[in-house]
């Protein structure tokens, strides 16, 4: 059982994740000229990934009595990526990837208990490879 500081960090962090701008770029549904679809494939696996990454995560909080928390509405400034095509939505994917990374390697930082750090773990190396794909997405861009 961890301590109500843990439990909340917890909740909040599979929220956030939950939210993350990947996973409303996959509901959003972007744009794509027949060119780009294979681009838009590869961002809802990824979005897939990280999904399923969520669901395990989720099952440990479970299993370690911590409720899990009402997920609430995507960040408002998201909803100015609507309708946008792929190639446009990839750099700012890039900036909120680096921002949620960032802010999740704080959390695990900040987790004094080495089994909540190995969970956050997996979920952190998901991230930073999911990084390093969006990055390789814009490299024909700068061709």
């Amino acid at each position: 059982m961890f301590d109500a500081k843990t439990q909340e960090r917890l909740r909040e962090i599979f929220r956030r994740e939950n939210r993350s701008f990947l996973q409303y770029i996959h509901q959003a549904s972007p744009w794509s000229s027949d060119g780009d679809r294979g681009l838009v494939e590869k961002v809802n696996q990824l979005a897939t990934e990280e999904l399923e990454a969520l669901e395990k995560f989720a099952t440990w909080i479970d299993a370690k009595q911590v409720p899990l928390p009402y997920l609430g509405a995507f960040p408002t400034n998201f909803t100015s990526y609507n309708f946008v095509a792929i190639r446009k939505l990839l750099p700012p994917l890039i900036l909120e990837q680096r921002k949620e990374l960032a802010d999740l390697e704080a959390d695990a930082l900040a987790m004094p208990d080495a089994e909540v750090q190995k969970q956050l773990a997996s979920i952190l190396e998901l991230n930073r490879k999911h990084l390093l794909d969006f990055e390789q997405m814009t490299q024909p861009l700068a061709a």
